[in-house]
């Protein structure tokens, strides 16, 4: 869990950010009061599950592991870790086919966000490497250990996935002081200048493109209560929202359905026609059996055969005990 100080006037960090406990699943402080409540983390192991829900196999060995990120081509995860006797989040790759997994990020700050190229050879993640704030960098995947800077200055840009063409990377642009948090664009060719997907009043994140390109899909909190959009690129006209009381983490696989996790931490694939700028919504059904992802660290679908790879807890799930700090600012380094 890290601590940074924050300017309520400007709504921009003032300084680096500094770690007050180490495998934190969630915490809660209190304004002014000095209190922080958190609970430890449980460890958790890369599982495969099959389209209804079924445990097939495991991958590598249990950690401080969430979010895995699939490749394209199957091969491969992006996995976010803390590894032993540090603090830190780091990138780490499993190679799939192998059973091995390697540390792919290393230095200073927190690597988060994985996104893969669509030929599988390139993984966009943001870094705090280079100080408080999440800038956008890009590492090949095969040999060597070079990375690029691609997005820095102002504001946290954190890497949702990377367009089927590979001519954009789809980010949540953080901290814009008119609009909020929206859904943009950076790319990968030219002056690479970045540019706005969906910028509105609401919180707008979590962007995902279809396939051809033509949709975008987010999530947006416009409704009061959080849903899942979908929005023609470039924007014109029309405004649907697929998910009724919430919907988290959008995922747009080939086809004619699009994936999303309700507020109940179920999964749900939806019908969809596109007819010009008009989103035509059908049938939902429920993924997986219809069984609750409450207590799993992260999950993508394979592609190719449409098993699941879950961040699945080691144990039992929320075992960890509550822990109650006071005068926590004191772990501070001033």
């Amino acid at each position: 869990m890290l601590a940074q100080p924050f300017d309520l006037r400007s709504l921009h960090a003032t300084g680096s950010a500094q770690s007050i406990a180490e495998s934190v699943s969630f915490g809660f402080s209190a304004p002014g009061n000095g209190l922080l409540l958190f609970q430890r983390a449980s460890q958790a192991q890369l599982t495969w599950v099959d389209p209804e829900g079924k445990k097939l196999s495991t991958v590598g060995d249990p950690g401080y592991l969430s979010s895995p990120y699939l490749s394209p081509d199957g091969r491969y995860a992006m996995v976010t870790v803390v590894p032993p006797g540090q603090k830190n989040q780091k990138l780490w790759l499993y190679d799939l086919d192998l059973g091995t997994a390697s540390p792919f990020t290393f230095g200073d700050g927190d690597d988060l966000y994985p996104a893969w190229s669509p030929d599988s050879q390139r993984v966009a993640f943001c870094s705090t490497r280079g100080g408080a704030q999440e800038d956008i960098y890009v590492k090949p995947v095969g040999g060597g250990s070079s990375e690029q800077l691609l997005l820095g200055g102002e504001g946290n840009k954190e890497p949702d996935r990377w367009s089927a063409d590979g001519r954009y990377i789809i980010y949540d642009n953080i901290g814009n002081r008119a609009t909020g948090t929206d859904v943009w664009a950076l790319p990968t060719f030219g002056d690479r200048k970045p540019f706005p997907v969906v910028q509105t009043p609401a919180t707008d994140f979590y962007g995902n493109l279809s396939p051809d390109g033509k949709w975008a899909a987010y999530e947006s909190d416009e409704s009061g209560r959080g849903g899942i959009c979908p929005s023609a690129v470039p924007r014109a006209g029309g405004k649907w929202q697929i998910s009724t009381g919430g919907g988290i983490a959008p995922i747009w696989p080939p086809g004619n359905e699009l994936f999303y996790q309700t507020a109940d931490a179920k999964l749900v694939a939806v019908e969809f026609a596109t007819r010009g700028a008009d989103f035509i919504v059908g049938k939902s059904r429920l993924l997986l059996g219809g069984r609750s992802l409450a207590s799993v660290n992260g999950i993508d679908v394979n592609r190719h055969d449409k098993r699941w790879l879950m961040a699945m807890p080691v144990g039992e799930p929320n075992a960890s005990p509550l822990i109650l700090t006071t005068n926590w600012t004191a772990l501070l380094k001033h």
